[in-house]
Formats: structure tokens, C-alpha cells, sequence
């Protein structure tokens, strides 16, 4: 968070900086590897179906990276 200006009354910058560190990155690829291996367990056979999202072609490093910034969201306000 930064001022935008001399102003009191100005509003102020917020830039969160989401996945700006390896470190978040990391950690985010490795849910999307993690929820892929739980969902390729016999349990759920019956009811997994293809993949939708991030999709079957997204397999390598920078490709899961490249979807989570694209589509990532916070629930913090």
C-alpha cells in the first residue's frame, strides 16, 4: 500500500502482489498436482468425468502457472 499523492484525502495504491513470489507460485501448482492425484483415485470412478479446468493440456510447470494467474482469485476483502 502506497500514497498516491500528497493528498489526505486521495485514495490510497494497493497492490497485493498475488503471486509474485516462486514461493506462491509453487504452492499453487502444487494443489492443482495434488487435486488431480485425489481425483484419479478408484473412489471416483463413478463420477469423475474429462477434466474441465485447468484441462487435460495443461500439464507442464508453466502452463499450470500460466492458468492459475489467469483465473486465481482471493476471498480476502
Amino acid at each position: 500500500m502506497t500514497l498516491s499523492s500528497a493528498d489526505p484525502y486521495a485514495p490510497v495504491q494497493i497492490r497485493p502482489k498475488y503471486l509474485s513470489s516462486d514461493k506462491d507460485r509453487q504452492v499453487l501448482r502444487q494443489g492443482v498436482k495434488i487435486l488431480r492425484d485425489i481425483f484419479k483415485q478408484n473412489a471416483f470412478e463413478g463420477w469423475r468425468g474429462a477434466e474441465l479446468s485447468p484441462g487435460p493440456y495443461c500439464q507442464s510447470d508453466q502452463a499450470i502457472d500460466e492458468w492459475i494467474a489467469q483465473t486465481a482469485d482471493t476471498a480476502y476483502h
